[in-house]
């Protein structure tokens, strides 16, 4: 009995150690615990201003290109883990707005994102094919999205 709990002592150390060493290399290596990822994603502005504050102190202002819909701009932070951070993020040119809070323990990355509407579809089901018409929307609405992750995150 006692090897077993000298085995599960030692794996559960080793696992630790796995843990601490991952997140040493990856803080070193991105320069900081938290990584940002930006991206325009909306169908309808080609180019959009976004603005990133944490907890008051502007952070991110740049301009953003939709293209291929994949062009992120990385942005390494170093954030307290122990303080509970607000992070504001707009666009004045598209009027989108997101405040949230939240604290980082770990290595982050996170995407964010600026989304629109999709336009309405119209379909035209005629002799048995699908025709979809673009209707653009007036005041179309935009909105950020996040997606964080304790891993990192691979573009393809």
């Amino acid at each position: 009995m006692k090897k077993i709990k000298k085995i599960a002592l030692i794996i559960f150390c080793l696992l630790i150690i796995i843990i601490i060493g991952f997140e040493v290399f990856h803080y070193v290596k991105n320069g900081g615990n938290v990584i940002l990822y930006v991206s325009n994603q909306s169908s309808l502005a080609d180019t959009v201003d976004i603005k990133v504050l944490i907890d008051g102190k502007e952070v991110i202002h740049d301009t953003f290109l939709a293209e291929n819909f994949h062009n992120y701009k990385e942005y390494p932070l170093k954030l307290s883990p122990i303080i509970l951070h607000e992070i504001e993020v707009y666009s004045e040119k598209v009027q989108a707005k997101m405040v949230t809070q939240t604290r980082f323990y770990f290595v982050n990355w996170i995407l964010l994102d600026l989304w629109n509407e999709e336009p309405d579809l119209q379909s035209d089901f005629s002799n048995g094919d699908i025709n979809y018409i673009e209707t653009k929307k007036e005041n179309p609405t935009y909105w950020f999205t996040i997606d964080r992750r304790l891993c990192p995150i691979v573009f393809m």
